[in-house]
């Protein structure tokens, strides 16, 4: 695989294993959950280093067992941490969509992959009005147990609510 940049969280530790399983040293971009927000600072930054390294992909990566998105699920003892806020609140919403399908308990790997696929839209979409068309961006799920990476549900999977007059 060709040097790709992978969005992670640094609670989950993947990027020795990045680097083992995809042989490559790659390029790194760490956020708590992978809740970066694509200012116009934080875009630059991703624009130049995916021109400058003729960067081909980008992936969003998240443990199955991520601390801050089990926590956005559960307790929320992290919710006041700057920048968690609006993480927090897309996943409390997709957590009740899923109730609302009467789902049996929360499906972790829902939840987590409704949130890759909105960040994979958000970035693709602000990378494209800078001019920047040639990256494809996808996700992707470590299974700690497993000690594997797997696709994550795609868009087609994940609930959205509409309410119809």
């Amino acid at each position: 695989m060709q040097k790709c940049l992978f969005l992670v969280c640094p609670t989950d530790c993947l990027e020795s294993v990045i680097n083992k399983t995809y042989n490559n040293n790659h390029y790194f971009y760490t956020s708590l959950g992978n809740s970066v927000r694509f200012n116009k600072e934080n875009l630059e930054a991703i624009k130049k280093l995916v021109l400058k390294n003729k960067l081909k992909k980008i992936f969003f990566v998240l443990s199955n067992e991520n601390n801050i998105i089990s926590d956005a699920i559960e307790k929320q003892n992290f919710i006041t941490t700057r920048g968690l806020n609006t993480l927090y609140s897309e996943i409390k919403k997709q957590k009740n969509n899923s109730k609302m399908c009467s789902f049996r308990g929360i499906n972790q790997s829902i939840l987590l992959s409704y949130y890759l696929n909105l960040k994979i839209k958000e970035l693709k979409t602000k990378l494209e009005k800078v001019g920047v068309k040639s990256v494809k961006i996808n996700g992707k799920i470590y299974h700690n147990l497993e000690h594997k990476f797997k696709n994550f549900y795609p868009d087609l999977i994940c609930l959205k609510k509409y309410n119809f007059n």
